[in-house]
């Protein structure tokens, strides 16, 4: 079974958790924000929450909101249900709290303002102060509208309080039940009284006025016109009904049209998207075998230098064995075998004695 909490009268800071205070809060003119904690802390089950309240500190009351939050985070629930008020902050409570079903009793009335405050100072500082109000204001217009309550700015307008009947909030969805709504029965009037009340051109049609009492020549011949004319009243507007439900469809048809052409388009993107990402993965691919083949090409040339290398190597350590060989078996005695033997610019290199006789015209022997 739920356990109550209310949060009776003006809510103030727990600045007032006092014992001085206590007895005010126990008949419940104020409700500190610390007071309620300590009320959900000690609750052991789900709670229904009483709202009767005129609203107060918006501090306060955010703290309370926090604190119901902590409370449903913990898996437990709550309901709430209006008193006969809910005003100002405590009207807050029931938009921002995040609690699922809410409750009221047909004569609660529940309101909202924007928020106020008094500022001491110049200019600047009362610049500050509208700052945090409309910030104030902003969280619980947000709040309203995410219930589905679009045209609620001008609740918060300077100097204006917006009150709404239980009906109202029930139609707009802010409360979701009204807990003692009564069906009551069409009042009944004699003959007499409604024959009166025709003639004086009363709606007869808000009562219900039995077949067997109904007014008699002349007054039928009136209750006829006005039936016809309600009649007629309803037929134009079913036909205007009709009417708005056939442009409703044409307009319907025609955004479904548009979807499907989108949807069309989207599905020929895609399918141009899925060849281009194929084609790019072909080329990819493609490009990486060449990538391959060409670090297999690299190698094989790599090798075939080292080879090269290797031939070139052996090939001069050979020569300059043979040159040497060579030297030594083959006697030069002057610059002409020299030329012969090595050609002009080798032969300066390898016998410079002898080209230095044979510039200055002296022959020696040897190299």
């Amino acid at each position: 079974m739920s356990e109550r909490i209310e949060i009776r009268g003006v809510i103030v800071s727990s600045m007032y958790d006092a014992y001085y205070w206590q007895s005010w809060i126990d008949r419940g003119i104020i409700t500190p924000e610390s007071h309620f904690r300590k009320m959900l802390a000690a609750a052991n089950g789900d709670v229904v929450l009483y709202i009767n309240s005129p609203g107060g500190s918006v501090m306060a009351g955010n703290e309370m909101i926090n604190a119901i939050k902590a409370f449903l985070a913990t898996g437990r629930k709550m309901e709430i249900t209006i008193g006969a008020i809910a005003a100002s902050m405590a009207a807050n409570i029931v938009a921002m709290s995040g609690v699922a079903k809410v409750k009221a009793h047909k004569n609660s009335k529940i309101m909202y303002h924007g928020s106020m405050t008094w500022t001491e100072g110049g200019a600047d500082a009362h610049g500050d102060t509208k700052k945090l109000l409309d910030a104030i204001n902003g969280d619980v217009i947000a709040a309203l509208k995410s219930k589905g309550i679009t045209d609620c700015e001008a609740w918060f307008a300077e100097g204006r309080d917006h009150w709404l009947t239980a009906q109202e909030a029930l139609e707009m969805e802010l409360v979701d039940e009204i807990v003692d709504a009564t069906d009551l029965p069409p009042l009944k009037m004699d003959k007499a009284a409604s024959a009166r009340m025709l003639a004086d051109g009363f709606d007869a049609a808000a009562f219900e006025i039995p077949e067997s009492e109904a007014p008699a020549s002349p007054s039928d011949t009136r209750w006829r016109e006005f039936q016809a004319k309600k009649d007629k009243e309803v037929a134009e507007a079913n036909a205007a009904t009709h009417k708005a439900e056939a442009d409703a469809a044409v307009a319907i048809a025609a955004k479904q049209n548009e979807v499907d052409a989108a949807n069309a388009t989207i599905t020929d993107l895609q399918a141009q998207l899925a060849a281009k990402t194929t084609e790019f993965e072909g080329a990819i691919t493609s490009f990486n075998a060449e990538v391959e083949a060409h670090e297999k090409t690299k190698s094989t040339l790599d090798e075939t230098v080292e080879q090269l290398n290797r031939v070139t190597a052996n090939h001069e350590k050979l020569t300059a064995s043979v040159f040497s060989q060579f030297t030594q078996s083959v006697e030069i005695t002057n610059w002409s075998d020299a030329v012969k033997q090595f050609g002009y610019a080798q032969a300066r290199k390898k016998c410079p004695e002898l080209y230095a006789a044979f510039m200055s015209g002296a022959t020696k022997k040897g190299i």
